[in-house]
């Protein structure tokens, strides 16, 4: 059954998938440009990554949107390939070449502060615990700490552009972001109707993510805060090795 949800967690969940993936688009434009880019490769290539990032959110809003994804009792069940995709987008750009170019062309400060965007999208999702559409496991109110992620992305952003601290806080700040959105993604899965971890009752279940557009909380936002720690590490990398 489509959860019951208010306008401030449909909208809220929907808005701030839409404005990381063009936050993400447009990041890589100025990835290119910094790289020293033609104009029409610029164009080319942004065309061509934009044009990904919206059929990935096409494809998995439709599936969501008709209703398949809901079916937890199919074999294998739909979402299951979902995550599997989630995952596969999140490594996928975080180690490919695209993660080298925004690792190499953005700055360490930019990229924590993309990750701000998880403060307001952990209040959307308290939000949904409290009205009974997502577990509440999932909210910083039971087993979810990611909202410590995205609370402190601007100040660790802000100390490290001002060169008040060294790259020492960015390794800090994201290895503790990892494995903070390892810990609810696995919250996540686990509560699913695949295992019950917390319960088989319906305000237990998560299964408001099969439905649009909370289908983009895993597809987009979960997969770009993955693919936005990789790439944080290997601009570390990077930066360690060529003795910045």
């Amino acid at each position: 059954m489509r959860p019951d949800a208010s306008w401030f967690v449909t909208y809220g969940i929907g808005g701030i998938a839409l404005a990381v993936a063009g936050t993400v688009v447009w990041a890589y434009a100025r990835s290119l440009r910094a790289l020293g880019w033609t104009p029409v490769q610029r164009k080319t290539h942004t065309w061509i990554f934009g044009g990904g990032v919206a059929l990935w959110m096409l494809v998995t809003g439709w599936m969501a949107s008709s209703g398949h994804l809901a079916n937890f009792d199919a074999t294998p069940p739909p979402f299951l390939v979902v995550f599997i995709g989630v995952m596969a987008v999140g490594f996928g750009v975080g180690l490919s070449i695209l993660g080298e170019r925004f690792a190499t062309a953005l700055p360490l400060w930019g990229l924590i502060a993309f990750h701000a965007y998880r403060l307001p999208l952990e209040l959307v999702m308290h939000r949904a615990a409290t009205e009974g559409v997502m577990p509440d496991v999932m909210s910083f109110s039971g087993r979810n700490f990611d909202i410590v992620t995205g609370a402190s992305a601007i100040v660790v952003a802000y100390l490290v552009a001002r060169q008040e601290v060294g790259e020492w806080m960015a390794w800090i700040w994201n290895v503790v972001g990892i494995v903070l959105l390892f810990n609810v993604i696995q919250v996540a899965v686990r509560a699913t109707p695949l295992f019950k971890a917390f319960g088989d009752g319906p305000v237990n279940l998560n299964t408001w993510v099969a439905y649009f557009p909370f289908v983009w909380l895993p597809t987009v936002l979960v997969a770009a805060a993955l693919a936005g720690h990789l790439v944080i590490f290997r601009r570390l990398i990077r930066g360690t090795a060529d003795g910045a």
